[in-house]
């Protein structure tokens, strides 16, 4: 098994990519789990939301929001205090994807792509920069 991340700020073209990663065979994750689409991003945002809401909880965790990211300790996510997100991490790695390649798309893995690279086998990322 193998993850994919696709992380970068807001409106830098996180979706189109991951839709695109998708389509090409890495699994995303059940539909009915997946970020609805909005007025703001009408094809869909391709955001796994059990990843969503662990990503927002770190970050309220670490002092932060996705608005307004946290500058986190080198280490932090290997420390004590973080266990049981590890553990909801590799519960949602383990029960929400199927397939060998798997992916994720979030703006907020920008921050949180270290704990991610610990918990998931990330082995590549796509990190997408907007002018």
């Amino acid at each position: 098994m193998e993850f994919i991340a696709i992380t970068g700020m807001h409106r830098s073209g996180t979706s189109l990519v991951a839709r695109i990663v998708n389509l090409l065979g890495a699994d995303i994750g059940p539909e009915d789990e997946l970020m609805p689409p909005k007025d703001d991003n009408p094809s869909g945002f391709w955001e796994h939301m059990p990843i969503a809401r662990l990503n927002d909880d770190l970050l309220g965790a670490l002092g932060g929001r996705w608005n307004d990211p946290p500058v986190a300790a080198t280490g932090w996510h290997t420390t004590r205090r973080f266990e049981p997100y590890r553990r909801r991490a590799a519960e949602i790695i383990e029960q929400g994807f199927t397939g060998e390649l798997r992916m994720f798309k979030d703006p907020r893995a920008s921050v949180l792509l270290p704990f991610w690279r610990a918990v998931a086998p990330i082995r590549r990322s796509v990190v997408c920069l907007r002018d």
